[in-house]
Parts: C-alpha cells; sequence; structure tokens
C-alpha cells in the first residue's frame, strides 16, 4: 500500500463505523423510548437518518481533503479532483434521498410526497 494514500483510511473507516452504527443502535431498547418531537418519526428511524447524515458528512469532508491532498501530476489527478465534486454531490443526493425514504417516510408523509418529490 502506498504512503500517499493512507490519510484515506480514517475517512473510510468512519464512514463504515457511520453505517453500521445505525443498524446496530437502532435495536436496542433504549433507543425506542425517544422520538423527534412535532413529526411521527419513531426513535430508531431518526438514529438511522441521524446515522446516515453522519456518513454522508464523513463523504462531503473526505472530499474537500481529498481535493486539497491530490496533487496535479499529470496522471489523471486533475481529472479526478475536477470530477471529485460531482460525483460526491450526486451520491449525497441519491443516498441523502433514499434514506429520508426509507428512515424518514412518516416525515416525507408529513410534509406531502409532492413536496418532497
Amino acid at each position: 500500500m502506498s504512503k500517499h494514500f493512507l490519510w484515506v483510511l480514517p475517512y473510510a473507516g468512519g464512514i463504515f463505523a457511520a453505517l453500521l452504527a445505525g443498524p446496530l443502535l437502532s435495536s436496542m431498547a433504549w433507543v425506542q423510548l425517544f422520538h423527534i418531537p412535532l413529526t411521527p418519526v419513531t426513535g430508531p428511524d431518526a438514529l438511522r437518518m441521524i446515522t446516515d447524515v453522519v456518513a454522508l458528512g464523513l463523504l462531503l469532508v473526505f472530499a474537500l481533503v481529498a481535493n486539497q491532498r491530490l496533487l496535479d501530476n499529470g496522471r489523471g489527478s486533475s481529472f479526478l479532483r475536477e470530477i471529485l465534486f460531482p460525483l460526491v454531490t450526486l451520491i449525497i443526493v441519491i443516498f441523502g434521498g433514499k434514506a429520508l425514504r426509507t428512515a424518514g417516510l412518516p416525515l416525507v408523509q408529513q410534509i406531502g410526497p409532492s413536496t418532497f418529490v
């Protein structure tokens, strides 16, 4: 493994841990007691949405750091730097919408499906 890309491991580990923490923590009994006030979202669904937001936020921070760390060496790094933000934005929109549709379905029903779309 190249020493140049060791900075990727903490971000990848954080994203993976956040994605695993949602289902694991939402199955605990104490999470059943919580809910988001003024919304019909239950505690496990709220926790899954929060962990998904944390994972997507870490992905955005990873993209910002990668844009700074990738040097323009003429071997494709400049292309990767230019395509990084549109790719991360697309991933955040797709997976954020999917997370909101699965875990936040009562919230989507409250604001109206046509407004959400």
